[in-house]
């Protein structure tokens, strides 16, 4: 369910601010939101370097029982 919202990050773009609005939009609200974004399109050769920015921000999200420590 809910809709699937899709980014595209051309190849001329700060990867540094497209990894972070990449992850707070796919991983804010715990990606519940209506814009949650589910899908991406990297185009042309910035994949990879993109790939890894994402991970690495989505390396430092804590998961669980928000009411625990």
């Amino acid at each position: 369910g809910g809709a699937k919202n899709h980014a595209v990050i051309l190849p001329d773009a700060d990867l540094d601010l497209a990894a972070d609005a990449m992850v707070n939009a796919g991983f804010g609200s715990a990606g519940e939101r209506c814009m949650a974004i589910s899908a991406a399109v990297a185009v042309g050769p910035i994949a990879d370097d993109l790939v890894a920015k994402i991970a690495e921000r989505a390396a430092t999200i804590t998961t669980g029982d928000g009411t625990k420590n």
